[in-house]
């Protein structure tokens, strides 16, 4: 093998290994990116189920003012608390 070619396969092998390193890079923002996504979502479905609560509240009391039961709770909202 000639002096050029390992040359030419050293800085093939530099190149390959940066262009790993890059797209582990990339990998790893885009995990993070969707992780922080996830967290927003997760906090706005919190906090549309705490509005939700809320609202049932006032629906049950005004319902209990007009002589109404209360409306059931959901087995899927208790889930939803336990989660």
């Amino acid at each position: 093998m000639t002096k050029m070619e390992l040359v030419y396969i050293l800085l093939y092998n530099r190149l390959y290994t940066a262009l790993i390193t890059l797209m582990c890079l990339k990998m790893e923002t885009t995990i993070k990116h969707a992780e922080e996504e996830r967290g927003k979502a997760v906090d706005s479905a919190r906090s549309l189920y705490e509005e939700m609560q809320m609202l049932k509240e006032e629906v049950d009391a005004v319902r209990s003012n007009i002589g109404l039961e209360r409306l059931p709770d959901s087995e899927a909202n208790n889930k939803i608390v336990q989660k």
